[in-house]
């Protein structure tokens, strides 16, 4: 019964109506606030992740309607070997270049060769395509490196055009042989 004397029931209303009013006036402080500690956590933790845990290989396959320039071709090569990347750069008339690694590698390496390496190169030369991607891939070539399957000794007047025969027997001893089909499938764009 004492406790019941002393009860004011309004004074709990009053605090109630206190804690209802100051969540109103500031419940967009306190959702930003919470997003902002959630995306920084995640983003925190999924950046710690993805450097921990390496990225799985993809293998790129470009095709360029040709690529002739010594200095180029060895920067281009230099550069697969500074990024850590496997696979080759058959260049000629057409030129391939099979790019293996993680992609985010791979997208830094092209980046460089459009901005520096092809910076000197005329517009109309510069053409690459991204053929097609195989993503979770085991590579196939333990470096990168240049390769040469022109028609040195045919007897076509120019020397840069591509011996496509033997690419695609390249590509068949490498275990890449159903690469040959999609690469020149999907490399001619009508324009």
């Amino acid at each position: 019964q004492h406790f019941a004397e002393e009860y004011d029931p309004w004074i709990g209303d009053q605090c109630l109506f206190g804690l209802v009013t100051w969540l109103q006036e500031n419940v967009k402080d306190i959702l930003l606030s919470t997003e902002s500690k959630t995306t920084k956590t995640s983003s925190a933790e999924k950046e710690a992740e993805t450097k921990k845990r390496p990225q799985d290989p993809v293998r790129q396959w470009i095709w360029f309607i040709g690529f002739y320039t010594k200095k180029i071709i060895k920067g281009f090569v230099q550069l697969g070997l500074e990024q850590k990347l496997t696979g080759f750069l058959m260049p000629g008339k057409p030129a391939v270049a099979c790019l293996e690694g993680p992609s985010e590698r791979i997208e830094k390496f092209l980046k460089i060769t459009r901005k520096e390496l092809f910076a000197t190169v005329a517009p109309s030369s510069r053409k690459m395509k991204l053929v097609f991607q195989e993503p979770n891939i085991k590579p196939a070539f333990k470096t990168f490196e240049e390769v040469q399957l022109n028609c040195l000794g045919g007897t076509h007047k120019r020397k840069d055009i591509a011996d496509l025969g033997e690419l695609s027997s390249f590509l068949e001893a490498a275990g890449c042989g159903h690469a040959f089909k999609e690469i020149f499938n999907d490399a001619v764009v009508k324009e």
